[in-house]
């Protein structure tokens, strides 16, 4: 539920005060001082969305209050409303002229003040998010240049071996192993100016918010396994032969299968692999993956220089000044990682960097793991007895018939069950209670099921969230999955394979 704005009364007559509680306390958060030095301490030591003014006050004047209270900048963008018997043109044009942002006269209909601080609030509000995208505007646009001027720097050393091996071909007196090793670099070269171009062109798709994420099933024991082989063929092909990834895998009774977008995890992992090459020693480097109930790990593991304090501040700074960028390049990661930053964030993951100077790096993607689908749980004749004594469940569901399935269904295994009718009312919830699983309904009243998981991401990433919904198709089914659900079920809802996705989360 929206919290509720907070007004400061600064008023001296208690009828009046009496007056505005009445007809304010449902909707808003009042506090009251009673004279202007008062009402000024209190304006400046807590938060207010906006301040009711009288102007005759003991002490100072309302008009000194307001022009104090413009005057800081704790409260120069709070909006004033001066309500006054006084309704002679001197005093209205002194109210502005105090920085007043509008004049009420007294007595008044309880609606008009109602509308009027629905209007100053909305404006204020919307002046707030001026602000603050003007701050991000400004922020992206020295990114950009930043980023620019780094991609001009890294342009450099792909086109410096192009031009430069081009000009020595030129000899005909080269021999011919020798031609073969600068045709080897230019070919490199190629590919990794090709490879900046990508990059330029994904920091710009994903500025402008246009880059699409394009889920489908993984095995992604199989994508990695064959990332490091092929990564082996490259160095081999290149002569680098002290150098070898080496895959770790996870010992597994059966595939599994995981819903994501392939293409920028591997994107993201493939740069890993590039900077633990640039920057190790000649040693093997590590690539695996670890998963658990609620997350996919997947680590690359390197045994080279590694980096200071000071380089992993700044690692994924594409920022504001000169020393940033010089600290972005002399860490060795350049833009790839600045853009692996903002895929991961797209996937609803992170990514994380330890290092010691001198002993090497593990870089690291955390995504939330989810299930491709019902066809990795397998419906049995006889179903398992669960044991979830211990655990909390959320059960947001608005059909009432539902839930009674679900308390049924559940009340052998012994989870204790908690109930939302809609998604406020499990914002509601999650204030007094943290569930260990939250079965969310995709449509329900007052909020949905879609725009309930987006808020409780904000508030506990951490809890597994199963859509529950009838959806089928491809992009409905990528919304419910960017929303931050970890799974989903199909209804109609078959109760084994309800139970065993459950399970997976409880183990």
């Amino acid at each position: 539920m929206k919290e509720k704005k907070r007004i400061l009364i600064i008023e001296d007559d208690p009828s009046f005060i009496s007056f505005l509680k009445e007809n304010l306390k449902d909707k808003y958060l009042l506090a009251v001082a009673k004279n202007g030095s008062i009402g000024i301490k209190k304006a400046l030591s807590n938060h207010f969305d906006i301040i009711l003014l009288d102007i005759i006050l003991e002490g100072i004047d309302g008009f000194t209050v307001c022009q104090n209270l413009k005057a800081n900048p704790i409260t120069n963008k709070v909006p004033i409303l001066i309500l006054s018997s006084q309704e002679n043109i001197q005093s209205i044009l002194k109210g502005f002229d105090s920085g007043a942002s509008d004049y009420l006269h007294k007595p008044f209909h309880p609606q008009e003040l109602h509308k009027r601080i629905e209007v100053h609030l909305k404006m204020n509000d919307l002046n707030n998010q001026l602000t603050k995208q003007a701050s991000v505007n400004i922020k992206k646009k020295l990114e950009f240049s930043q980023f620019i001027t780094n991609l001009a720097h890294e342009l450099r050393s792909p086109l410096n071996s192009i031009i430069g091996f081009s000009e020595i071909l030129n000899d005909p007196e080269i021999e011919a192993e020798d031609r073969q090793g600068f045709l080897r670099h230019i070919n490199q070269g190629g590919h990794n100016l090709l490879r900046l171009l990508n990059d330029l062109i994904d920091y710009s798709k994903i500025e402008a918010e246009t880059l699409n994420l394009h889920y489908s099933q993984i095995d992604i024991e199989k994508e990695l396994k064959d990332l490091a082989q092929h990564t082996n063929d490259e160095l081999l092909k290149n002569g680098v032969l002290q150098k070898n990834i080496i895959f770790k895998s996870q010992e597994r009774k059966e595939k599994l299968f995981i819903h994501s977008d392939i293409v920028r995890i591997l994107q993201i992992i493939t740069n890993f692999i590039d900077n633990a090459i640039k920057f190790s020693r000649d040693t093997d480097i590590i690539l695996a993956y670890e998963i658990n109930k609620y997350q996919l790990k997947i680590y690359v593991q390197d045994f080279g220089i590694g980096m200071t304090k000071e380089e992993l501040d700044s690692l994924f700074f594409v920022g504001s000044s000169q020393s940033g960028m010089i600290k972005l390049k002399e860490a060795g990661k350049g833009l790839g990682l600045a853009i692996s930053n903002k895929l991961a964030h797209l996937l609803n993951g992170k990514i994380s960097v330890e290092s010691q100077e001198g002993k090497g790096s593990t870089f690291s993607l955390s995504i939330p793991l989810v299930i491709d689908s019902e066809k990795d749980f397998t419906e049995t004749t006889s179903p398992q007895t669960y044991k979830w004594s211990d655990k909390l469940l959320l059960i947001a569901e608005d059909m009432m018939v539902n839930f009674l399935f679900y308390q049924a269904l559940l009340k052998k295994t012994g989870v204790k069950i908690i109930h939302a009718k809609n998604g406020e009312e499990v914002l509601d919830l999650l204030i007094d209670y943290k569930p260990d699983l939250i079965l969310m309904d995709m449509v329900m009243p007052k909020m949905d099921g879609l725009e309930a998981t987006l808020c409780v991401r904000k508030l506990h990433p951490e809890i597994p969230i199963i859509a529950q919904s009838s959806v089928n198709s491809y992009e409905d089914k990528e919304t419910i999955y960017r929303a931050g659900c970890n799974d989903i079920i199909s209804k109609p809802i078959k109760p084994q394979i309800l139970l065993s996705k459950i399970n997976r989360f409880f183990e």
